[in-house]
């Protein structure tokens, strides 16, 4: 009789991601993957450390398949050790925004992001990196960034504890002056917020960047100035309907690299995270560096 031998995969799990609960997600996701051919484990995260210590762990004890059950935070810990090993990384949406699941077409609906998992390609995708630091989907500073240290703190999570900090800064949040590098130019500007994105996903379904794709070998580069109060509904729903290039308030430009100069060394929004990694920030592109299995 001819064994099959099955294929190993490693759940990273974030209880804490999005909203609902998560501590089930195991029982689950055990239930809906066929076990005659795979063989399941889990890691239920606890820290940064924890994570990227399980992810090492399990490469090293032989899982080729690495899966993050999150957001786009618990998806940028998995990848940061997943990327150049010749192991790839799934994804199952369990975060707020889940802007990189949603720009890959991965469902959101747990029984199909596990099909997903099961029967997917691979697929090579992007990276960037700030000033070293590895992200997936967008990095950023100014406004989103100010409001990813305020949600990283709530208690309240998904789209609605997102909108509330985001409609109190707003009034009271000043343009920065900024200072970038890109495609041989000099650019000086005032901003509510730059974005350097690798996918078009802002999260929650809205877009920033139209024409970014995983795959390009580019950063689409997004500059957006402060828009008054009355013309906020406007600016969103063209970042819902793919529009917002549109805006006279944005400006986008394409490059495999950026140097950015802030006044001060503000917080740095990485997959949804806030980092503080200096007043100068090189920005780069790291192309098909990822593999990702994708529908």
């Amino acid at each position: 009789m001819i064994r099959i031998e099955r294929e190993r995969l490693m759940f990273i799990v974030n209880p804490g991601a999005g909203v609902g609960d998560r501590y089930h997600l195991a029982s689950q996701i055990r239930s809906l993957v066929d076990s005659s051919r795979f063989d399941t484990s889990f890691h239920l995260l606890s820290g940064t450390r924890d994570v990227r210590e399980v992810c090492r762990r399990s490469i090293e004890e032989g899982f080729r398949t690495l899966i993050a059950v999150g957001g786009d935070g618990t998806v940028n810990l998995v990848a940061s050790v997943v990327r150049g090993t010749g192991a790839k990384m799934g994804i199952v949406p369990a975060g707020s925004g889940n802007g990189l699941a949603r720009h890959l077409g991965i469902p959101l609906q747990l029984a199909r992001a596990l099909e997903v998992i099961q029967n997917g390609r691979t697929r090579k995708i992007d990276t960037g990196l700030v000033n070293g630091r590895l992200f997936v989907n967008l990095a950023g500073v100014g406004f989103d960034a100010a409001i990813a240290s305020r949600f990283a703190r709530s208690r309240i999570r998904g789209f609605f504890g997102y909108l509330r900090i985001a409609l109190t800064i707003y009034p009271r949040y000043r343009q920065k002056k900024y200072r970038l590098e890109v495609n041989g130019r000099t650019i000086r500007t005032r901003a509510l917020l730059i974005t350097f994105a690798n996918s078009d996903q802002f999260g929650y379904n809205t877009t920033i960047a139209p024409h970014a794709r995983v795959d390009d070998g580019l950063l689409d580069i997004c500059i957006l100035r402060k828009p008054p109060m009355l013309q906020l509904p406007l600016l969103a729903g063209m970042m819902y309907s793919g529009t917002i290039e549109r805006s006279r308030y944005i400006e986008v430009m394409q490059s495999p690299e950026v140097i950015l100069k802030m006044g001060r060394n503000r917080n740095c929004n990485i997959d949804g995270d806030p980092v503080k990694l200096g007043k100068l920030l090189k920005v780069s592109i790291e192309p098909g560096s990822l593999d990702v299995i994708v529908p």
